[in-house]
């Protein structure tokens, strides 16, 4: 019974839905709640950015290829815990805060 349990968890969170607050999780520290915050005085707030810029912008962190604000490194590994397929769904987010 107990393996039969395990299984169905975790099935579960196989399909279970990406929400764009669970992607945004671990960002809000830097980024604030909702998206407000201006970072170390240099990093004005993401949310009054749109969605498309956002997408472009996360990719373009995620495969190191911008440093702006000399947080690129930073960004990059952030970025690493967000798949590929799912930035525009936090981007979507982030635009709607």
């Amino acid at each position: 019974m107990k393996y039969i349990t395990i299984l169905m968890l975790f099935t579960l969170t196989l399909f279970a839905e990406v929400k764009g607050s669970t992607l945004y999780n671990s960002c809000q520290y830097c980024h604030g709640i909702k998206a407000d915050k201006v970072y170390a005085d240099q990093v004005p707030a993401i949310n009054n950015m749109d969605a498309k810029t956002l997408q472009a912008v996360l990719e373009l962190y995620k495969k190191g290829e911008i440093d702006t604000y000399g947080f690129g490194p930073i960004m990059k590994t952030q970025m690493k815990n967000i798949p590929t397929d799912k930035i525009s769904i936090l981007a979507e987010y982030i635009a709607n805060l």
